[in-house]
């Protein structure tokens, strides 16, 4: 059993508590706190206090007047920030604290107190950009880590693997000129929010750094756990990062209502497997996942569950794909990316 962090309380519950008309609403921790619950995961994992992030910490990523804009919606019965990002009257402490528990359980793994763990807090964050919230998301938690790693630990590389059926646009965009925060993304296109073509790849240092793997309608576990093993894990050992974060999604799951992907949960749980064997080979199994997609409630909750039980070494769940690459669409995207001017020399 490794010693596995995790973050969940029933703060996070209270963003959009009593909303039903909304996709990100409470009832989607219900279902992975129950499933977790129906086989006592919880009493095998190391717990995180819950904390708010500072105002400094939130700063991090964000800028002071889209803070304050957060901020006045305390209290408040109902808001929103966008057409999509709404909030109740608990929603800026749900997003402070979510930040907060994200940063202490990102370094406990990077101090070696915890092998790896998982942020089961909302709401969600990789498409919260600088200046303004986006897609239900409000502070980008898996963001402000990586940027406490680096200001406050002295971490030199961090890799970030999205893996959300949505391109994590905030996230992708707060490091796009940068060479310390290696990130990659697998997102299905066409979709909101439009951006993350394979041209997307950094700006400056960064050039090279901001990785995009479209996806096509339809595609399953074969092509995914592919791609993975054979693009995104390759990229990893050749970055070398000394921690990799990871932002979930089951929202790639078949019966998903908004996305178009056709993984099982135990598809799923093998896209975690590859990158905790990954983060065994290259840094010392330092990995921590973020929860933010996913919008079938069963789905979630199981895709949730196995992946916790892979995190903790209860169960293993081997990719589907074998030693050779087989799939059409595997294949095309190596090519895309050997004829796209990025210098790794790993394919």
């Amino acid at each position: 059993m490794r010693k596995t962090g995790i973050v969940w309380g029933k703060i996070f519950q209270q963003h959009l508590e009593n909303v039903d008309n909304h996709p990100e609403k409470a009832d989607r921790l219900d279902a992975i706190y129950n499933t977790l619950a129906s086989e006592s995961i919880m009493k095998e994992c190391i717990e995180i206090p819950i904390r708010s992030a500072s105002e400094e910490e939130i700063l991090y990523v964000h800028g002071e007047d889209y803070y304050y804009n957060v901020s006045q919606t305390e209290g408040l019965s109902i808001g929103s920030l966008d057409f999509d990002t709404w909030t109740t009257t608990k929603s800026f402490e749900a997003a402070l604290k979510a930040a907060g528990s994200g940063i202490d359980l990102v370094s406990d793994i990077y101090d070696g107190k915890l092998n790896n763990g998982y942020v089961l807090a909302r709401p969600p964050g990789h498409h919260a950009v600088t200046h303004r919230s986006m897609g239900f998301c409000i502070f980008n938690s898996i963001a402000i880590a990586a940027e406490h790693l680096i200001r406050n630990k002295n971490v030199n590389k961090i890799a970030i693997v999205d893996y959300d059926v949505h391109h994590g646009n905030g996230t992708s965009g707060t490091f796009i000129d940068r060479n310390d925060v290696f990130y990659v993304s697998t997102h299905q296109m066409p979709l909101f929010p439009g951006t993350g073509y394979m041209s997307e790849m950094g700006n400056g240092t960064g050039c090279g750094y901001n990785i995009n793997l479209p996806f096509t309608t339809g595609l399953g576990d074969l092509e995914f756990h592919e791609v993975y093993k054979f693009i995104v894990v390759p990229l990893l050992k050749a970055y070398q990062p000394d921690i990799i974060l990871v932002s979930t999604g089951s929202d790639i799951h078949y019966s998903d209502p908004i996305g178009s992907m056709k993984t099982t949960t135990d598809g799923i749980a093998a896209i975690g497997q590859i990158l905790v064997d990954c983060a065994e080979e290259i840094c010392d199994g330092k990995i921590a996942f973020f929860l933010e997609g996913g919008y079938d409630l069963e789905a979630l909750g199981k895709s949730t569950l196995k992946t916790m039980k892979m995190l903790l070494g209860m169960q293993e769940y081997p990719p589907v794909c074998s030693s050779v690459m087989k799939s059409d669409f595997a294949k095309e995207l190596v090519k895309e990316i050997m004829v796209s001017n990025l210098d790794w020399n790993v394919f």
